[in-house]
């Protein structure tokens, strides 16, 4: 992220005097912020995009961005959105219990949406956890207003 200033001023005329103002504006710039850089290695994107306010629960299907089986061990998850961050962590188990945990009804993009006024951003813990690799996890959050949120999984150095 990257400071833009603005300066707006105004010349001094008879009895008028000068008016300055000077507006810092956060601009993103495609960069990532410095806490990122305390992160493990990106494992997933799951969540990118402008949401609309509700409760979510996103299934993780236990994969990394190029379908593969995520190996057992402890991974990350990273909320951002509109000033808000938080993460919680995640363990993931070799095999599977034998039912996948996506029993909740999430569509084909693996969210389930439920439309409310959430008073908070938030980011639960993960469900079930620890979770089996093959038969993923559940991850809810919400989101207080429509705005840009991205949710990604890092494994945990």
């Amino acid at each position: 992220m990257q400071t833009v200033e603005f300066l707006k001023g105004a010349a001094v005329t008879g009895r008028r005097a000068a008016l300055w103002i000077l507006l810092a504006l956060a601009v993103p710039t495609g960069c990532d912020s410095p806490t990122e850089v305390k992160k493990g290695a990106l494992v997933r994107t799951l969540y990118d995009r402008i949401g609309v306010p509700g409760r979510y629960i996103y299934f993780w299907d236990g994969r990394d961005d190029d379908r593969k089986l995520v190996p057992a061990g402890s991974y990350q998850c990273f909320m951002e959105a509109e000033g808000y961050s938080n993460a919680i962590e995640m363990t993931a188990m070799d095999g599977t219990g034998g039912r996948r945990a996506d029993t909740l009804g999430t569509d084909a993009s693996g969210r389930l949406h439920i439309p409310t006024d959430p008073a908070l951003y938030s980011l639960s813990p993960s469900v079930p956890e620890p979770f089996y690799n093959r038969d993923g996890t559940n991850i809810p959050f919400e989101i207080t207003g429509t705005g840009y949120v991205r949710i990604r999984i890092h494994r945990k150095r």
